[in-house]
């Protein structure tokens, strides 16, 4: 430790430092200093942002509109420009939800705005695809809003009429059906109207092993 007389002050920094400044120095905090971490972020239809693989809800006058995300330790703040309209405390679950954020009259927003487009078209399809995706909407028109789309995008892929197919086997089943489940459902009903092939034989030992399409799709009625 240098303690030569400072060439301005003409005192001994290290006597300085142990005489006034030391004194004067206060503990470290018990948490390590926590950098906010900060991006930009879109309402989606749902009312919800993602960040962090975790979705945080947002007022409904906000829906489409861009806003800024601020973390630090385990609150969520979200601003609107430079005004913080939300705020939420992050937790081990997947959604934060505030049931303000949501329109009051939730039933009756289930046959208006997206939710009810949705309906249209897949009414368009058939009438158990239309029950399916309203049951997917119920009982909160927007919780399951992005499931409830990505069936729908399924209408531009698949034939109608096998999706009206698949979409019945899983009412009368009471399956409740993922956009992957249904897609296998889809394809599981394809694989049943192929022409039969020469099947091979199996042993007592093999067929043990086979299982029906409701083993896959988790149906517990069979």
């Amino acid at each position: 430790m240098d303690k030569k007389k400072h060439g301005t002050t003409g005192l001994k920094p290290y006597h300085v430092f142990i005489d006034k400044e030391q004194p004067a120095l206060k503990s470290l905090p018990p948490e390590p200093f926590c950098i906010p971490r900060w991006k930009e972020v879109t309402v989606h239809a749902d009312h919800y942002v993602q960040f962090d693989k975790k979705a945080y809800s947002v007022p409904h006058a906000y829906i489409g509109k861009k806003l800024w995300l601020r973390n630090v330790y385990k609150i969520i703040a979200i601003f609107y420009q430079e005004q913080l309209i939300k705020q939420h405390v992050v937790t081990e679950n997947y959604r934060h939800t505030d049931w303000g954020d949501f329109p009051r009259n939730v039933k009756a927003a289930l046959d208006d705005g997206l939710p009810g487009f949705l309906q249209q078209r897949a009414a368009a399809v058939g009438p158990s695809f239309q029950k399916l995706i309203r049951r997917t909407l119920q009982p909160h028109a927007f919780i399951n809003l992005r499931k409830a789309q990505a069936l729908i995008a399924l209408i531009d892929k698949w034939e109608h009429a096998l999706i009206e197919n698949a979409a019945a086997y899983a009412l009368e089943k009471n399956i409740q059906v993922t956009p992957k489940k249904f897609r296998q459902l889809l394809q599981y009903l394809i694989d049943q109207n192929k022409p039969s092939q020469l099947a091979l034989p199996m042993s007592e030992q093999t067929l043990e092993f086979v299982r029906t399409m409701g083993y896959f799709i988790h149906d517990q009625s069979e």
